[in-house]
């Protein structure tokens, strides 16, 4: 299910704006300047995995702390690209001010404080915080892109053609550039660190994930074909994703399921759960069942009304 939406505020911030921005990022408690009605606007783009929001509004403070993630214990990681205007950003034991030219990638599942004293405009994009923190090479990091040039400016660039053609996609399309989106913001945070001696094994993580999302649906496909795809050897991509916290094993399994989650959330897909099994490279329905409702909570036939 991909859909757009939109949402304008002209009343005070405690009411339809908190709610909308709750729904939409998380649950927030935002302060906007006492007494005053709140002028902001929404426009969105969704599916069951990425969000993009383009946002414009007055002063305010957006916290999500300890009671926010009690109530809303969504797991996802944020990227903020302000347009217009400047953002004050506190999460993990990091205070920052981000202007335009810059984009940060924020977990939501800690808490965080967003604020600003004037009018400010962003384009905000939500990831679920599994896939971020898989192409990390340290968990839960505050991450920094200069988006002026280089990958970071490929990064702004692809967020805001999603945002000029966001009638025109379809929810396997969206998600698809979303995930190549997340492998930009990861390589370009990296690549700004010139005191990083991380970088490459980062590059060829993604290029690994990068391979293994398009022959995924290859029920055969092992860690030495990956590597000789790639030009390494076994023993070089293994040791670079050790080094990422992860194995070729699991990279395999988790974009399988990625996609099986996509193939089961597009209203136009009907075939059988054995034949999406097939379709993503699971070897039996069981063993896709099992997998399925061990990263997601729930069985495949369970995920496909819910997702729809």
């Amino acid at each position: 299910m991909y859909e757009v939406g939109a949402f304008r505020s002209s009343e005070s911030a405690s009411l339809g704006w908190e709610s909308t921005v709750s729904m939409l990022h998380g649950a927030m408690r935002v302060r906007g300047r006492s007494g005053d009605a709140y002028a902001g606007s929404l426009v969105w783009q969704a599916s069951p995995s990425y969000r993009v929001v383009r946002w414009r509004g007055a002063a305010e403070q957006l916290s999500r702390e300890e009671a926010e993630l009690s109530a809303d214990p969504r797991a996802t990681c944020e990227v903020l690209a302000p347009v217009h205007g400047v953002l004050r950003i506190e999460s993990c034991g990091q205070r920052m001010e981000v202007v335009p030219g810059e984009m940060v990638l924020v977990p939501m599942d800690r808490p965080t404080i967003c604020a600003h004293d004037d009018v400010c405009e962003a384009i905000s994009f939500i990831a679920p915080a599994a896939r971020v923190r898989s192409r990390q090479a340290v968990s839960d990091a505050v991450l920094r892109v200069d988006r002026r040039g280089g990958l970071g400016g490929v990064a702004w660039g692809t967020l805001g053609a999603l945002v000029e053609q966001r009638e025109t996609l379809d929810g396997p399309g969206f998600d698809a550039v979303c995930d190549r989106l997340l492998d930009l913001m990861v390589l370009g945070a990296a690549g700004a660190d010139t005191g990083s001696v991380s970088a490459p094994h980062e590059e060829l993580v993604a290029a690994v994930r990068r391979e293994v999302r398009g022959r995924a649906g290859d029920v055969a496909l092992d860690g030495a074909e990956v590597a000789a795809a790639l030009g390494w050897s076994l023993r070089h991509v293994q040791s670079a994703l050790a080094r990422a916290g992860t194995t070729m094993t699991e990279v395999i399994r988790d974009e399988r399921l990625d996609r099986a989650r996509a193939v089961l959330a597009d209203p136009g897909h009907h075939a059988s759960i054995s034949r999406v099994a097939a379709e993503c490279g699971f070897s039996t329905h069981a063993m896709f069942s099992t997998a399925f409702r061990e990263r997601f909570g729930m069985t495949p036939s369970e995920a496909r009304p819910a997702l729809r």
